[in-house]
């Protein structure tokens, strides 16, 4: 993940690895092909990523910049994007022509639209 400076535009490294994919939580921790992110409003100091290549959605502590894995599953294959409810704390994820809810507290995954495989 970059960090982008808005006012003077410039970038750097805020987690993971450039140049080194893997799948590692605590710190240093590693994606394999993150592809988006949201500030969790669950836990404001904790980001939530998509991982496509490890099916993951993980999370970042913005403190301490510790990898977690905040679930796994098959059904997420490519991971094209996470957004989440502000009141419930749900999770939606888009990946591979299908719509999946993630439920927060459970970490359980269900397809809500369209295809799998």
């Amino acid at each position: 993940m970059r960090l982008i400076y808005r006012t003077n535009h410039n970038t750097s490294v805020f987690s993971g690895q450039c140049k080194s994919c893997g799948y590692q939580d605590g710190r240093p921790g590693q994606f394999d092909f993150p592809w988006s992110v949201v500030i969790d409003q669950r836990d404001m100091n904790q980001l939530l990523s998509t991982d496509n290549s490890n099916y993951a959605v993980r999370t970042v502590d913005v403190m301490s910049n510790d990898f977690g894995t905040f679930v796994e599953s098959d059904s997420l294959v490519y991971i094209a994007g996470i957004t989440q409810d502000e009141k419930s704390g749900e999770l939606y994820l888009l990946a591979d022509n299908a719509v999946y809810r993630l439920a927060y507290i459970q970490r359980t995954v269900s397809l809500i639209s369209g295809s799998t495989g």
